[in-house]
């Protein structure tokens, strides 16, 4: 995909004589009209919605299945296209937070909890890139991982990727590429790796969203403990992203980028390691390590938040 910079360039080689402005959120804000901007000025708005918290493992008894924590989610990528003339001299941003981790779990013989989705970024009324689904709890059963933002006028569904395959999780199914023949380019974000007892599944990746996290590592009926899934990276791999930990080892959280995704979190480690934060901006969360009763288990790892980007000519 291109960066900011790329688009930058871009743009400032078509504005003959003209500028460009840029303006970057990071937390939610206004973006001001620049005052030397006329009419016939384009704003170009690249946004992402932030990704959803893992979920965290089941804590139960010796020789019983206990599933890890799946992955949060990733956010989705939207670009569209304005003219000054339509819009404010001011528009509100607003950044959506990552969506919150799935606690852990302190009562025995207990299933894990749910993480938050990941919360919508909007510019004005005009645009949205939506957040991912959140993880969902470890338990004794197969689980899916949260859903991937979709981009077709709803947030993302409640569950991603079978845990039953190792390519546990996929891309989001909005259209991808960038602008042309009229169509804006958007992507839904990938979805979160699922979990069961005896793996944390890796996180989908995403070309222009984001990458979904690790699920968390579970420990199965003989009480052999597996590692976290790895987080997903920012194309459609399902490896890159944040290190699953091993058993007793917290996911690695993901990488934070300006300008395009981060990576999604890895993967806690049985017997009770967290999973580790999805990178900023729109990764998914790693869930967290199921555990034997008596220990915590793991807490899922928060979604990375979303941004925001707006570039404008200026020919004023």
């Amino acid at each position: 995909m291109r960066s900011t910079q790329q688009w930058t360039a871009s743009i400032a080689g078509l504005v003959g004589g003209g500028g460009t402005n840029v303006q970057r959120f990071t937390s939610s804000g206004t973006w001001t009209k620049p005052a030397s901007a006329v009419n016939n000025d384009i704003a170009i708005v690249i946004a992402w919605g932030a990704g959803g918290g893992g979920g965290s493992g089941r804590r139960g008894a010796a020789l019983s299945a206990r599933a890890g924590g799946s992955a949060g989610g990733a956010g989705g990528y939207i670009l569209r296209t304005f003219r000054m003339q339509d819009l404010g001299a001011t528009e509100s941003v607003t950044i959506g937070a990552g969506g919150v981790v799935g606690a852990a779990v302190a009562v025995d013989n207990t299933d894990g909890n749910a993480a938050g989705a990941g919360g919508n970024t909007t510019f004005g009324s005009l645009a949205t890139a939506f957040g991912g689904g959140g993880g969902l709890a470890g338990n004794a059963t197969t689980l899916a991982g949260g859903g991937g933002a979709g981009m077709a006028g709803a947030g993302s569904g409640a569950t991603g990727g079978s845990p039953a395959v190792a390519a546990a999780a996929i891309a989001g199914q909005g259209p991808t590429g960038e602008a042309s023949n009229g169509r804006p380019a958007e992507e839904g974000g990938g979805n979160g790796g699922g979990a069961d007892s005896n793996a944390g599944y890796p996180g989908g990746g995403s070309l222009l969203g984001g990458p979904g996290g690790g699920g968390g590592g579970g420990i199965n009926n003989a009480d052999g403990t597996s590692a976290g899934g790895t987080g997903g990276t920012t194309n459609y791999s399902t490896a890159g992203g944040g290190a699953g930990g091993a058993a007793g080892v917290a996911g690695t959280a993901g990488t934070t980028r300006a300008n395009r995704a981060g990576d999604g979190g890895g993967g806690g480690g049985a017997n009770g390691a967290a999973g580790g934060a999805g990178g900023a901006p729109a990764a998914g969360g790693g869930g967290g390590g199921a555990s034997l009763n008596g220990t915590a288990s793991g807490a899922g790892g928060l979604g990375g938040r979303g941004e925001c980007v707006v570039i404008s000519t200026v020919n004023g």
